[in-house]
């Protein structure tokens, strides 16, 4: 018996969780993608059309419609992994950097950071625990490259 071939709004509904760990946005808790990762965090989705496209992006269109020329999705959560949609906006490079900003930057305790040297899991799946980068995984693992 051959397998049905998943539609992509199918691969999305079994490859996406409620992370009630975050906080309340818009009405909802970010709705993380456990699908496959690039490696600075983003959730990848191959499309209908056999096309991979960031998970987040595909989210957008699937809610919201097309993207508009020129414009990225940003996440009024800040995390790359949530492809909520009402998390979810077009905006500019202008607008992302003034979000970033804006953002509260996450604190660590002494103790989450020692739990982040001795998480052996991969660098994206730490990161999503603890909402910081892949990159402030591997500084506080110590690791430059």
């Amino acid at each position: 018996m051959t397998r049905k071939k998943l539609t992509v709004i199918e691969k999305f509904k079994q490859r996406t969780v409620r992370n009630t760990d975050t906080l309340i946005i818009n009405g909802h808790h970010c709705l993380d993608y456990t699908g496959g990762y690039s490696n600075v965090g983003y959730g990848w989705v191959l499309d209908d059309d056999n096309v991979m496209k960031l998970a987040h992006r595909k989210s957008y269109e699937l809610h919201c419609g097309s993207i508009p020329e020129g414009m990225l999705v940003l996440h009024a959560c800040d995390r790359r992994s949530c492809v909520e949609p009402s998390h979810l906006r077009a905006g500019t490079q202008k607008d992302n950097a003034a979000d970033r900003k804006a953002r509260p930057k996450t604190i660590l305790t002494d103790i989450q950071r020692n739990e982040i040297k001795l998480d052996m899991d991969n660098y994206n799946v730490i990161a999503r625990k603890y909402n910081i980068t892949r990159s402030d995984v591997k500084s506080i693992k110590g690791i430059t490259k």
